[in-house]
Parts: structure tokens; C-alpha cells; sequence
């Protein structure tokens, strides 16, 4: 089975494990957003906060991954957003770094399962910038736990014994070389 998918679907139920904490009886805590909310409805967590970043630990039987989230332009509708992943599946390891330019809708992809050099999303044959762009809903949700109106919360949050989000950082520098692809 390919890296991408096992990756990918490893993905998908960290991301329903995070839904589903947030789905119970119609009661959040404070932090905590409802599933199912567009990224637009969730821009008050942003409120005065131009940058954000923070890291996630997601450990599951045969998966191990720690992905670095970096989040810039936060007062516009589509902010750009920069993660570095490290991940052990089964025992084969990888990399990936993913950027987005919301704003411009490009996005490339540096990964070792591609081979390598950086690929613009529209050259990789293992995703798209849709496909990467869905993953803003699962960062806006954890977030949205850490952060309210532009105040942290708390500086770790974790959903049961397999996702951890942690060292929260808000408005810190971020060179604009972080989001384009190296030369």
C-alpha cells in the first residue's frame, strides 16, 4: 500500500478522533468550537493575532508522526500555512513540507515519497491543493481549543491517549522564505 495512503488514512481517523471529541451533548467547553464550522466562522480566534504555531504529536498502533504547523495572514480569509512532517509507519519513516498560499491558491509539496526536490501541488501525483487545503478545518479546530479571541487558552491540548497539540506560539516571526519552496 502506498505511503500516501496509509498516511492518509491515518490522517482521516486523527482528524474524526478530534471531531468526535468536540461532537457530544451539544455543550463545549470554553475553547472547544463545534464540528462543521467553515474556517470563515472561526476567525474569531485570530482576533488581533496576525501569526501561530504550534506542534502535534498523533501516535497510533504502527504510526507515529510530529508535524510542525506554522500559520501567517491570519486577518485575511485564506492565510498561508506552512507544516514539516515527520512520520514512521510501520517502521518506514518519511518526511513532507506542505505550503500554501491561500491567497494565490499554490501550493508545493517537498516529500520523499515524490522523490526529490520541491513539486508544485499541481505536479504531485499524490495530492492537490483542495485535498491539502480541507486540512485547515482540522488546524482551525485544534486551535480554536488553544485560543479564543486572540488570548491562549492553553498551551497544550490533547484529544485521548493518540493526539497531542503543543508549544503554542502566537504572533512570532515568520520569514517570508518560509513560504516558498527552496531553491
Amino acid at each position: 500500500m502506498p505511503k500516501r495512503v496509509i498516511f492518509g488514512s491515518v490522517l482521516f481517523l486523527a482528524s474524526l478522533a478530534l471531531v468526535g471529541a468536540g461532537c457530544g451533548g451539544g455543550e463545549f467547553e470554553e475553547g472547544e468550537m463545534p464540528s462543521g464550522q467553515s474556517g470563515a466562522e472561526q476567525k474569531d480566534i485570530y482576533k488581533g493575532i496576525s501569526t501561530v504555531t504550534f506542534k502535534q504529536d498523533t501516535n497510533q498502533a504502527g504510526f507515529q508522526e510530529t508535524t510542525h504547523f506554522m500559520l501567517r495572514n491570519l486577518d485575511s480569509q485564506n492565510p498561508d500555512i506552512r507544516w514539516e512532517r515527520e512520520f514512521a509507519s510501520y517502521g518506514v519513516g518519511g518526511s513532507e513540507i506542505i505550503i500554501l498560499l491561500g491567497e494565490e491558491q499554490k501550493g508545493w509539496r517537498y516529500s520523499q515519497t515524490e522523490g526529490p526536490g520541491w513539486k508544485t501541488l499541481k505536479e504531485s501525483s499524490e495530492t492537490n491543493f483542495d485535498q491539502e487545503w480541507d486540512y485547515l478545518s482540522h488546524i482551525e479546530y485544534v486551535l480554536g481549543n488553544m485560543i479564543k479571541d486572540g488570548q491562549v487558552l492553553k498551551a497544550e491540548y490533547q484529544v485521548g491517549p493518540t493526539i497531542k497539540a503543543y508549544d503554542l506560539e502566537i504572533d512570532k516571526e515568520l520569514s517570508d522564505s518560509l513560504f516558498r519552496p527552496e531553491q
